[in-house]
């Protein structure tokens, strides 16, 4: 009878819910992926800007922030459940858990890898560098990742 019914209406609401949060972690993943590519765009731009003109904060700014839009973009597309409020190393190595490849990127030329908030930015132009060419080392690996 009634329960019966109230019983079946929860079990279809409780699947659609199961069947939406796959579907949002896809959603979720392309969001993040297409931002990691815009600010890394934005990066790239800076850099390539005259030295006088160049603004250190938002290369490392921009190439930092793609580099964990990429890193959480990857791990929601591969229906990842943990915490990724984590940072670059972390994120790394659990992505690597997915694709052995992430192993190889470089990232000991990053100052920040082990910090989770950006509060810190590099103004060295040549820690800078080490930033800018983790972050397209990580657009390479998720470009290219045969889990993705």
């Amino acid at each position: 009878g009634r329960h019966a019914d109230l019983a079946f209406t929860v079990f279809i609401f409780i699947f659609r819910k199961a069947q939406n949060s796959k579907n949002m972690d896809k959603f979720q993943a392309n969001q993040l992926l297409k931002d990691a590519h815009v600010l890394l765009h934005g990066a790239e731009e800076e850099a390539n800007r005259a030295n006088e003109d160049k603004v250190s904060f938002l290369i490392c700014h921009h190439a930092r922030k793609s580099i964990l839009s990429f890193l959480k973009g990857f791990l929601a597309a591969n229906e990842y459940d943990g915490n990724v409020d984590l940072s670059i190393t972390e994120l790394i190595q659990e992505c690597a858990k997915y694709d052995p490849a992430f192993k190889d990127i470089n990232i000991r030329n990053m100052v920040c890898v082990s910090h989770q908030d950006d509060g810190e930015f590099c103004l060295d132009d040549d820690k800078i560098n080490g930033c800018l060419m983790t972050a397209k080392s990580v657009r390479h690996h998720i470009t290219h990742s045969p889990v993705l």
